[in-house]
């Protein structure tokens, strides 16, 4: 409310009385309530930002890092065994490492999941990672790697039948169970996230059993 300002005026007697009259709203205040609604909009922006990339104290970690359940994450060092394989033999370990990352290969037929960025945390660790870190090139249907004169795609005749590509995955190394079979786009995209599977890379027709890597159930300190 503006300022009261006081006129005086005389009465019927001649006497002088004071009347109270009450300015114009002051107009210097119009800036008042858009500024605090422009503040209250940059602050639900700013929570937004923050909840969508979960800024710590050392720095911004991605929601694969710290989703719930989603490993591996920074200071995890896992293993898994693999090979691959080709309609009835397998093929020697791949031994390069070209790639960053901390998803990688020593040359002894296991994957090492220890991850030194955030970029090869969560679910950014993944078998199509590794075979990139490595030089190899791994479609839906195709697996080349230079080194070592794989250049396979499927539809080959294999004991008589066509070749499908397919990932055969046992979690636990151990497991008497029947693998998994993956096929097309879960391949790459299978999670490396838990220590001590076993994953042959096949080539076989399919339903033909497919056995574990050669490395399976041998130490990882090779």
């Amino acid at each position: 409310m503006g300022k009261a300002s006081r006129n005086k005026r005389r009465d019927a007697s001649g006497d002088e009385i004071a009347v109270k009259t009450i300015s114009a709203p002051d107009q210097g205040r119009s800036w008042f309530m858009p500024t605090v609604i422009a503040v209250m909009l940059a602050g639900v922006v700013g929570v937004g930002v923050l909840a969508s990339t979960r800024e710590s104290s050392v720095g911004i970690v991605p929601d694969f890092e710290t989703q719930d359940g989603v490993r591996p994450i920074i200071g995890d060092h896992f293993h898994s065994a693999y090979g691959i394989y080709e309609c009835g033999s397998f093929a020697a370990p791949i031994q390069s490492d070209a790639g960053p990352g901390g998803i990688h290969t020593h040359g002894a037929g296991y994957i090492h999941i220890h991850p030194s960025s955030v970029g090869s945390t969560g679910l950014n660790a993944n078998l199509g990672r590794f075979m990139a870190n490595a030089g190899a090139r791994l479609t839906t249907d195709s697996l080349s790697v230079e080194e070592l004169g794989v250049d396979l795609e499927a539809g080959f005749d294999c004991n008589g039948e066509p070749a499908v590509f397919q990932l055969a995955v046992w979690e636990d190394q151990f497991s008497t169970d029947d693998p998994q079979i993956l096929t097309g786009r879960d391949i790459a995209e299978y999670h490396l996230g838990g220590d001590g599977a076993a994953l042959t890379l096949a080539f076989a027709p399919e339903g033909a059993d497919i056995p574990k890597p050669p490395t399976a159930a041998v130490s990882y300190g090779q």
